[in-house]
């Protein structure tokens, strides 16, 4: 995976592999400034990718109108003051240090690094978290409940920042990401939430290629967008059977709408911003979600999805760039696939329970999940070739069906503590 800015001269890419011969392809983002363009896959046929032979490709996809987009007035207003939450276990250090390395060499003006040590109790003392203790703009708050959600609560009531931005230990972040949260920001004062473009740190293994095909990566854009609930229509009767959707607003493209658990645009918690105020009026994070929980995951989409069925808006900035390392095992990507299927159901059965005025419209898009789950030509299953094994689908959709148990079960255990 490479970046290449197209305002710059192409540089030939070295393809070569450290145990291999050589790479049999290249993932190249191109960038225009700190615009993304959009995303080749290129072919490999020798160990050097040649500049001006991807100069050729690039030019063909994108055009030759390479010239950088200029300044807006409001990207020049004054920047919110961030803080960046990093939830860990200490399960991966390696990989907590290089997050917390590259949110050091974030270029913003006004921002703090709170990573929230998650580990049960008693937690012995940790070399790495002691030595990041003594960084600049790093500060170490302890979590003792367990999960993902409760870590980023306490992340939360431990900064006064105007905006809160959630990453992941196993995640690095591009040098202008929280410049690009920060502008979106000041430039729309009526976003609520902003999310970013999700990227593979590797695609060294065939199990980091299959989640590529497995429909859960984030879907890829590469303009703003910005999301808000649809306007229902009709008599109230009709209304309250009808399915939720949720409004895509593109500049110079028309709107349009997609329901409510087809959730791909939207975001993923690796890559998601909040104004403090309204992350803290909507209630925060549902303990009982969450990796760390018998849940497994859903708290980002939640909270998301909650935001947008309260009125709020959302926006989607795919110049916000991180760089995630995905699961490099069949095994653990099979176990990630399941959790993954566990907290969808969970989440969902998690917004009924916030508003149970809810339940008749969820139930109508129900029939509609089903479907984008298992039918060939659905979104879900667009990117899955003919090799996608069968036992990691099969994984999914039994998560699917454990998730409201799952979630019912950690409800009655994960409460705050007083």
């Amino acid at each position: 995976m490479v970046i290449v800015d197209v305002e710059d001269p192409i540089p030939d890419i070295d393809c070569r592999h450290p145990v291999a011969e050589r790479y049999k392809g290249v993932w190249v983002l191109a960038v225009r400034g700190d615009s993304p363009l959009g995303l080749i896959d290129v072919p490999v046929s020798g160990p050097v990718l040649r500049g001006p032979e991807l100069a050729s490709l690039l030019r063909g996809q994108f055009g030759e109108d390479w010239n950088p987009p200029a300044r807006t007035d409001c990207e020049r207003r004054a920047l919110p003051s961030m803080a960046v939450v990093v939830p860990t276990n200490l399960g991966r250090p390696a990989q907590l240090r290089a997050c917390v390395e590259s949110l050091r060499r974030l270029d913003y003006p006004d921002f703090e690094i709170v990573v929230v040590d998650n580990r049960h109790e008693p937690a012995p003392a940790h070399d790495l978290l002691e030595s990041m203790a003594t960084w600049p703009r790093v500060r170490i708050v302890r979590e003792r409940r367990p999960g993902i959600s409760a870590a980023r609560n306490r992340g939360v009531e431990a900064t006064a920042a105007d905006v809160v931005a959630f990453t992941d230990d196993d995640v690095r972040v591009h040098p202008g990401w929280l410049l690009a949260l920060g502008r979106r920001f000041a430039c729309e004062p009526q976003l609520d939430a902003v999310t970013g473009l999700v990227l593979p740190e590797e695609l060294e293994t065939q199990a980091q290629l299959l989640f590529e095909q497995s429909g859960n990566a984030l879907d890829r854009g590469y303009r703003p967008v910005t999301f808000r609930l649809a306007s229902l229509s009709g008599p109230w009767w009709q209304r309250l059977m009808s399915m939720p959707n949720i409004e895509r607003h593109e500049a110079g493209a028309a709107t349009t709408a997609f329901p409510l658990y087809a959730t791909g645009e939207l975001g993923i918690g690796s890559n998601m911003a909040f104004r403090t105020g309204a992350l803290r009026a909507l209630g925060g994070f549902d303990y009982a979600l969450g990796v760390g929980t018998a849940t497994c995951g859903g708290e980002d989409l939640a909270m998301l999805l909650e935001l947008l069925l309260s009125g709020r808006l959302l926006g989607y900035e795919p110049s916000a760039i991180v760089h995630h390392t995905h699961r490099r095992t069949l095994e653990e990507l099979e176990v990630q696939l399941r959790g993954y299927g566990v907290g969808f159901s969970a989440m969902m059965l998690s917004l009924l329970l916030r508003d149970h005025r809810r339940i008749r419209g969820f139930a109508a898009a129900v029939p509609h999940g089903v479907r984008a789950m298992t039918k060939p030509d659905s979104t879900k299953r667009s990117r899955r070739g003919e090799e996608y094994p069968k036992e990691l689908a099969r994984a999914e959709l039994r998560g699917m069906l454990q998730g409201p148990t799952a979630y019912i079960r950690e409800r009655r255990v994960r409460h705050p503590l007083g």
